[in-house]
């Protein structure tokens, strides 16, 4: 039974971050700050016992924690470029909202999240070095893919709030 409470509430919170995405909400530090915060311990504490486990040198598993960043960061400046975002001069507040071609990558990285979280939980032993080494990817995949979005979006509030006018994503224009 608890299990399936799990199931229920895993799947709620993945709704809601979805439902989220899509909406206009207005950048503030918490924006900023409280989402990678949980997602770096989250990711920090998968990689601490990724570490322990015997299937791969500690070598190879921190390369593929460095290649899962790198390519999570480039994933999350395509989807910060693809992002709408609104000044308002009356609050002084800038607002963001993810095209749907970003959130459809969001949900694709998520997946790839969820399938390699499932896989660190088999016991698949005769596959244990590619899940291992798709499970170190994984894990640092979907942080790289926040913080890259949130650093891009960033860049861009900084721009338009000192040209005070809306400024067009680079890729709004195309269309999917």
């Amino acid at each position: 039974m608890s299990s399936y409470i799990m199931l229920v509430l895993v799947a709620g919170i993945v709704i809601y971050m979805v439902v989220r995405q899509f909406r206009e909400q207005a950048i503030t530090r918490s924006w900023f700050l409280v989402l990678p915060i949980l997602i770096a311990y989250y990711t920090y504490t998968n990689i601490a016992s990724e570490l322990n486990r015997p299937q791969a040198d500690m070598v190879t598993l921190v390369v593929c924690l460095v290649l899962g960043l790198g390519a999570g960061a480039g994933i999350g400046s395509l989807r910060g470029l693809f992002a709408r975002l609104r000044f308002d001069r009356q609050t002084q507040n800038t607002y963001a909202k993810m095209s749907l071609f970003s959130g459809l990558i969001w949900l694709s990285v998520l997946a790839i999240r969820i399938v390699a979280i499932v896989s660190y939980y088999q016991n698949w032993d005769q596959h244990a070095l590619f899940w291992a080494l798709f499970t170190a990817v994984g894990t640092t995949l979907f942080m790289g893919n926040l913080l890259g979005e949130r650093l891009t979006v960033y860049l861009r509030m900084q721009v338009l709030s000192t040209v005070g006018e809306p400024v067009a994503a680079p890729m709004e224009s195309v269309r999917w």
